[in-house]
């Protein structure tokens, strides 16, 4: 399952990408903000608590082997709902694969950016919805001028941050297990 990847899918996004079977979950915006839009399978807001009736076409939503809920945390305005869907869509052992935003540009569509997140919220939020994490990546600021650029910008705008943290991290990757 790809929550989020009607804009942009999995594939070529995602070394080896050879799934038996594909589907999209998104929340079905009419609001397009971007040129290229694929349909998603399933229509749903995944900050919202899932309740799957009975005569639901898609019953087996809680059947995935894997989940992947890539460059979309910042849409998320119930994080912790949303972890916890993702779990119980999940198969005993499934596993999650996400990134999520720290320091990022705020960007279209207009109302629907809300949240950025540190590694220390990223982790919290994954145990809480019954994860257990096996992989936490930082992204990170790759190069000097960016680096000196960051810097710069929190000296001179006062801010204290936290000595022991590496202060050009700028988002986590995820994969964590059910």
């Amino acid at each position: 399952m790809d929550i989020g990847g009607s804009v942009q899918t999995l594939e070529g996004r995602v070394k080896s990408f050879k799934p038996d079977e594909y589907v999209i979950l998104d929340n079905g915006s009419e609001e397009k903000s971007h040129e290229k839009w694929n349909k998603p399978d399933i229509e749903y807001d995944i900050n919202q608590e899932i309740t799957i009736p009975k005569d639901d076409p898609y019953i087996g939503w809680t059947n995935f082997d894997q989940i992947f809920m890539i460059e979309v945390s910042e849409y998320l305005y119930d994080p912790l709902q949303a972890l916890k869907n993702i779990n119980q869509l999940l198969k005993k052992g499934g596993v999650f694969y996400s990134s999520w935003h720290f320091l990022y540009c705020q960007h279209p569509p207009k109302g629907k950016d809300f949240l950025r997140y540190t590694p220390d919220a990223v982790e919290f939020l994954h145990k809480k919805a019954g994860f257990k994490i096996i992989e936490h990546i930082p992204r990170v600021l790759k190069d000097d001028f960016s680096k000196s650029t960051l810097m710069a910008l929190i000296t001179n705008e006062g801010m204290r941050g936290w000595k022991e943290f590496d202060n050009t991290i700028i988002g986590s990757i995820v994969k964590a297990r059910k």
